[in-house]
């Protein structure tokens, strides 16, 4: 299982939350970047301004198919 946070960010925004979560977990907690292949026990950040949490489920439907799942919290 990965895990994959997305926040809504302005572009110029910046994001302490790597550092925040790195404090708070042993697994890796890397920014994705375009066509990285996700690995277990990872978690992942999407940058700011990017990736819509739409295109995000697609490509991830497209990918693992029905091995995919993901649960959405809006704050």
């Amino acid at each position: 299982m990965a895990v994959v946070l997305i926040q809504p960010l302005a572009p110029d925004h910046e994001n302490p939350m790597a550092e925040l979560l790195s404090r708070y977990t042993t697994m890796p907690v890397v920014e994705v970047e375009h066509r990285m292949r996700m690995r277990p026990n990872h978690v992942y950040l999407i940058p700011p301004n990017k990736y819509p949490v739409d295109f995000f489920f697609c490509s991830l439907a497209e990918d693992r198919y029905a091995r995919a799942g993901g649960i959405v919290r809006a704050l």
